[in-house]
């Protein structure tokens, strides 16, 4: 092929990119103007109510109390998403988050909720985006898998719901992709930052700790010491500036005391949460099939079988890194186990699913062990995406979350599957998505 060619279909690449990006941008916004941001609207009005006082901020009383604030004050409001969010939520607001959280979104609450939402769809839209380039450029794909990986993200499920609830995930997401594109560093800064990424994003919302933990198990056995070192002092620090903005800003240290007690009520509360309430948990869907509690069983089975599968792909002295392939599948693994032992999963969540399935994709191999385990993977992808359930119009709610959950074991399996064989040939990051990715959608 010649030199013009190769450019021909590297400007025909990056335009078709370009469209891609456009057509997740349109639908994305066209979407978000249609929803009422009910997690968001919980953020917002925390974050706002906590400039007053923060006297019993997690109490059941407060999370009672400020919903019928919150209704009583919507009342006759012109804002239709304002008055719809506080209608879901006149049964009490979910108080439950860290106070960091609560304090990264007081400059997202100034009074004007249908302004505030429209910024935040926008702000996770462009963190979505920016997600999504920057794991392509870390895991070497393509412009080509690139763009098709971008015109497919509008039908997964779980993007579409945390459109509508515009939660955190799409951060979270954008947060571990940025972990990936600072990690494989020799420079000690570079190293410290993106463990300060992991400690931010992890005490934004805790639910990654468990996949840092695996990750960190893994520096571990694998003999980083030097890498770990770095990155857990990133996070620590990170974790204490956090504690100390959010103490200044609340005017109260003690909350980080209270929170915890707030974390194991809202644990206790999850036994009421039924499948038919769209939760998807495995726990739960468990638990009304066959009428017994198996979380401990879970996790315990989870321990082993991880525990195992990480000390069993550890990296014997002197192989080197493996570079960011292996980290985003480690990442991926535990965020997707996380799915499967938690006793409350919303369809939004598995939205993280995304960083096991690109990892899975993006890993080295091209015989037909990797091709069958890419195909297992993209099964699980589409059953996350309830495709099969769309399609023979099912409405049954226990159907659904069968087939999301099912979905998932199948992603967890491709990424041990992944794990366990050889990563010693990561991809090479794209130099075209990573113009891209640093440029902004």
């Amino acid at each position: 092929m010649s030199a013009r060619s190769s450019g021909e279909n590297d400007r025909r690449g990056l335009g078709l990119l370009l469209l891609a990006i456009a057509f997740v941008a349109g639908s994305t916004h066209v979407t978000s103007l249609q929803t009422t941001g009910i997690d968001f609207f919980q953020y917002w009005l925390v974050a706002d109510e906590t400039r007053r006082s923060t006297e019993d901020l997690y109490s059941p009383e407060t999370r009672t109390r400020w919903a019928r604030e919150a209704q009583s004050a919507a009342f006759g409001s012109p804002d239709a998403r304002l008055v719809g969010a506080t209608r879901a939520r006149a049964g009490g607001i979910e108080i439950f988050s860290t106070p960091f959280l609560y304090t990264v979104f007081r400059p997202l609450s100034t009074g004007d909720y249908e302004r505030d939402l429209r910024r935040y769809q926008i702000l996770s839209l462009l963190a979505g985006i920016a997600a999504m380039l920057l794991l392509a450029r870390a895991l070497g794909l393509g412009v080509r898998e690139t763009t098709v990986f971008l015109l497919l993200v509008p039908i997964f499920e779980p993007y579409g719901s945390e459109v509508a609830v515009a939660n955190v995930n799409r951060l979270q997401l954008l947060a571990l992709a940025g972990f990936l594109a600072l990690s494989g560093s020799d420079r000690p800064l570079r190293t410290i930052a993106a463990g300060s990424v992991l400690g931010f994003i992890g005490l934004m919302k805790p639910n990654v700790a468990f996949a840092v933990g695996l990750l960190f198990a893994s520096r571990l056995l694998d003999r980083q010491f030097r890498t770990l070192a770095l990155e857990a002092a990133g996070a620590a620090g990170a974790c204490a500036v956090g504690i100390v903005v959010s103490a200044v800003a609340m005017g109260s240290v003690t909350l980080w005391l209270e929170w915890p007690g707030a974390v194991a009520e809202l644990f206790t509360s999850f036994d009421a949460i039924p499948v038919e309430a769209s939760n998807f948990a495995a726990v739960q869907l468990v638990r009304e099939a066959l009428g017994v509690d198996p979380g401990p069983w879970i996790w315990l089975l989870l321990l082993a079988v991880l525990g195992g599968t990480v000390y069993a792909a550890r990296r014997p002295p002197g192989a080197g890194d493996a570079g960011r392939a292996r980290d985003a599948v480690i990442l991926g693994i535990g965020c997707a186990a996380m799915l499967v032992a938690s006793r409350l999963a919303w369809k939004h969540y598995f939205l993280m699913d995304l960083l096991l399935f690109m990892a899975v994709l993006a890993g080295p191999g091209v015989g037909p062990t990797a091709r069958v385990r890419r195909g297992v993977a993209i099964l699980g992808l589409l059953l996350v995406s309830l495709v099969p359930v769309r399609s023979a119009e099912i409405t049954s709610m226990n159907v659904a979350a069968w087939t999301v959950v099912s979905g998932n074991l199948l992603l967890l399996l491709s990424g041990v599957w992944a794990l366990l064989s050889p990563m010693d040939s990561p991809k090479e990051p794209d130099p075209s998505i990573g113009a891209r990715a640093t440029e902004g959608p």
